[in-house]
C-alpha cells in the first residue's frame, strides 16, 4: 500500500541575486589580548523565470506559497483577513466576485469559508537583510567567541 504525496521535480527556472558583505576589525590586539569583531550582511531575492505552459498561467499553489512567473518562491500566498464577524465572532475573508468568464469583476464580498477565499500576494517571507556579529577574545591562549544572528525585515507588506 503507497501513500500519496508530493514528487518534486526541476520543472522551471528561476534568478538569485544577492550580496554579501564582511567587515572585521581588532578592536585591541596586544601580545597577550586580542579582541576581534566581525560582522557579516547579506540580501538576496530570487524571482521565478519559467514554468512549463501548463502552469505558467495558473501558477503551482504551495501551501501558504504560490510558485508563479515573475514572483519569488518565497512570496506569501495567502488570503485577505477582513476582520471578525460581529454577529458570530467568525474570521471574515474577502472574495473576489466573478464574471461568466471566471474573470474578477473588480467587486469584493467577504466570506467566513476560507477555502472560498480569494489569496493575494503579500510580501516575501525572505528577510531584507540577514547577518551575523561575531566577537572573538583570546588572552594568553584561551578563546571565547559568540555570535549573534539576526534578521531585518523593513516593512510587513
Amino acid at each position: 500500500m503507497g501513500i500519496g504525496g508530493n514528487q518534486f521535480k526541476n520543472i522551471g527556472s528561476m534568478k538569485n541575486v544577492g550580496l554579501e558583505l564582511q567587515l572585521g576589525y581588532n578592536a585591541i590586539l596586544t601580545s597577550a589580548f586580542n579582541w576581534r569583531i566581525d560582522l557579516n550582511l547579506t540580501h538576496f531575492k530570487n524571482e521565478i523565470t519559467k514554468l512549463p505552459p501548463k502552469q505558467a498561467e495558473s501558477g503551482i499553489p504551495t501551501g501558504t506559497k504560490k510558485l508563479l512567473v515573475g514572483h519569488g518562491i518565497f512570496d506569501f500566498w495567502l488570503p485577505e483577513y477582513a476582520g471578525v464577524d460581529a454577529s458570530n465572532g467568525d474570521a471574515l475573508y474577502y472574495r473576489d466576485v466573478l464574471d461568466g468568464a471566471g474573470k474578477p469583476t473588480g467587486v469584493r464580498t467577504l466570506t467566513n469559508v476560507i477555502a472560498s477565499a480569494t489569496s493575494y500576494y503579500f510580501g516575501s517571507s525572505l528577510p531584507d537583510i540577514s547577518g551575523g556579529l561575531t566577537n572573538s577574545f583570546n588572552y594568553k591562549g584561551f578563546d571565547f567567541s559568540f555570535l549573534l544572528t539576526f534578521c531585518l525585515r523593513w516593512s510587513v507588506l
